[in-house]
């Protein structure tokens, strides 16, 4: 069919020009539909992806097969707690039935393989009114806050995954576990404040998130 055949600037040009005014009018009506319910949530609006992002994964990771890009159109939804979560979950499949449904659900609050790192929850669906295939996810508010240095960790870890396993992950359990655990414990057990992360940087300098003072210490 016509969506089949386009290629990626055709598809790009409909997700940047021609569909987000009625994405953006259904992301208002579901976030209604949610608050309405008394779900606390928070919605970015419809943002689509940057256009050399766009190219380099239709290129290089889908073999120019345009179809294949599923969130050149999205849109997160914020959750204080995880039952909202998943009530606006359960909402936002009832609202997109008048538009195909959902189409795929992955869920990496529960992962086979790493078990750390950054979590959400991502649908797709159609655009209204279009077979483009638009991405909405759902953030539990700590991961989203926090989104910059637990997002770095699992994309770093993705690289080291064999056969259902994480290889970086089962190594440095193995290791370091125990200590980091009992490290853990120690400090939570002698604070009130909250527990700061740490991640590393492409320089490879260990960085305090957040960070007013943006200071880097070095390992």
């Amino acid at each position: 069919n016509d969506y089949l055949e386009k290629n990626c600037c055709k598809l790009f040009f409909d997700a940047a020009i021609m569909l987000p005014d009625d994405f953006d009018e259904e992301l208002d009506n579901l976030g209604d539909a949610m608050i309405k319910a008394d779900v606390s949530v928070h919605c970015s609006g419809g943002k689509v992806k940057r256009l050399l992002r766009s190219f380099y994964k239709n290129y290089f990771v889908y073999n120019g097969s345009a179809p294949h890009l599923t969130d050149l159109l999205r849109c997160s939804f914020v959750f204080d707690t995880f039952e909202d979560l998943y009530q606006g979950v359960a909402i936002a499949y009832q609202h997109w039935q008048s538009f195909g449904g959902i189409l795929r659900i992955k869920n990496r609050f529960s992962p086979q393989v790493v078990p750390f790192g950054y979590r959400d929850l991502m649908a797709n669906v159609h655009a209204p009114h279009s077979k483009v295939v638009c991405e909405l996810q759902f953030h539990h508010k700590w991961f989203y806050n926090n989104k910059k240095p637990s997002h770095e960790i699992y994309k770093r870890a993705r690289l080291f995954e064999l056969d259902e396993i994480n290889i970086a992950y089962e190594y440095a359990k193995h290791n370091f576990g125990s200590e980091v655990k009992a490290e853990f414990d120690k400090y939570v057990a002698n604070t009130s404040e909250e527990v700061p992360l740490k991640y590393v940087d492409d320089k490879g300098e260990i960085i305090l998130w957040p960070s007013s003072s943006k200071s880097k210490q070095k390992d």
